[in-house]
């Protein structure tokens, strides 16, 4: 599915959070409704049993046959509302999970973007320390959780002005060492 062209709308990490534990506690409702639609089938399934088992010692009394037929129609009720049920729960499911996936996809960062921050400090830092280096990173396509990249930038950052730093000789030593 394609998506649109959206106007950029600036929400608060801890408004998109909220929605995110909500979006889970729909997760778990949902499960827990799934739970009790299996208890519904269970208790469907032994109230059949019993209409079974009743109907089959009192055929010959007639106004137990009614009852039975009146258990009868019960059951087809409870299966027409359990047909419902399932439909409504099946759509549920759907509306949740798209919710879920929306709302972790607002916290989603570009690589590329990333990328794009990490080569300039790399250039940054090469140019106030003499260097000269070619910065590389591969598989930028998709995007990371802006949460995880928060917490992992200052060590990337940390790891880029080292290599730079120490793993990279100046320009004149370079030549001196006819390298």
């Amino acid at each position: 599915r394609t998506i649109p062209l959206r106007e950029n709308v600036r929400v608060g990490k801890q408004e998109i959070d909220n929605l995110l534990d909500l979006s889970c506690e729909l997760v778990i409702g949902q499960h827990q409704m799934i739970q009790q639609n299996n208890n519904y089938n269970m208790t469907l399934t032994k109230l059949k049993k019993v209409t079974d088992l009743i109907e089959s010692k009192v055929t010959q009394n007639a106004n137990i046959a009614s009852d039975i037929e009146q258990l009868r129609s019960i059951i087809r009720q409870m299966q027409e509302i359990k047909t419902n049920y399932n439909s409504i729960v099946d759509n549920d499911e759907q509306n949740v999970h798209d919710i879920f996936n929306s709302l972790v996809n607002l916290r989603m960062v570009p690589i590329k973007a990333f990328r794009e921050r990490l080569e300039h400090l790399a250039y940054s830092i090469a140019d106030d320390l003499n260097k000269k280096i070619k910065f590389t990173m591969t598989k930028t396509s998709g995007s990371i959780d802006r949460v995880i990249l928060e917490q992992i930038t200052p060590c990337l950052e940390h790891l880029i002005r080292n290599a730079i730093d120490h793993g990279i000789e100046q320009s004149q030593i370079r030549a001196a060492t006819h390298k």
